[in-house]
């Protein structure tokens, strides 16, 4: 009974964790926002941003209702001035329009490394700690042969989750030493 509630709530807080981000970010190119962006989707927002060391130019579009946001990175303002007339055109409105400027600082650049650097640290800290406690799972025993194995599913199956219930949880079904 005690493992058919542990698994219960593991099955529950793996739910509860799930990603449900409001916006999802997707590049992609000029030919996929004529063939399949403005047919598909609702642009109700460009934001337009220059960057002045690199001399490039992104386009943020914006699809409100469906909360998806599509960009289009180093384009012309010919380009852009195509977009905002295409969307025009297609959909009978007007999208709402922002230009910003962004200077490429030194410090800007290295924050921009730190970003792409962060979720590398954190990625091999996760599988470090997967790599402890499975070995600590596989040199323990346990009072019943059945322990094990449910600890190594609720480990590799819910990641983060998993692991701190077998460190907190986990130790009490153990046999002492």
């Amino acid at each position: 009974m005690k493992k058919i509630i542990l698994l219960l709530i593991t099955v529950t807080l793996s739910f509860s964790f799930i990603n449900c981000s409001s916006n999802s970010l997707e590049e992609i190119s000029i030919s996929e926002f004529n063939n399949r962006i403005i047919k598909t989707y609702k642009i109700d927002k460009i934001k337009i941003e220059n960057y002045e060391v690199e001399n490039t130019k992104k386009v943020f579009l914006y699809a409100g209702s469906q909360q998806k946001v599509f960009y289009i990175k180093s384009v012309s303002e010919q380009t852009i001035n195509f977009i905002i007339s295409s969307i025009k055109a297609e959909q009978q409105s007007s999208p709402t329009v922002s230009r910003t400027s962004r200077p490429s600082s030194i410090s800007e650049q290295l924050r921009t490394y730190l970003i792409h650097l962060i979720p590398i640290g954190l990625l091999a800290l996760y599988i470090l700690l997967l790599v402890l406690t499975l070995i600590n799972l596989i040199n323990s025993k346990f009072e019943e042969s059945i322990d094990k194995l449910v600890w190594t599913i609720i480990i590799i199956f819910l990641p983060l989750i998993g692991m701190l219930m077998y460190w907190f949880i986990g130790k009490s079904t153990k046999l002492k030493k």
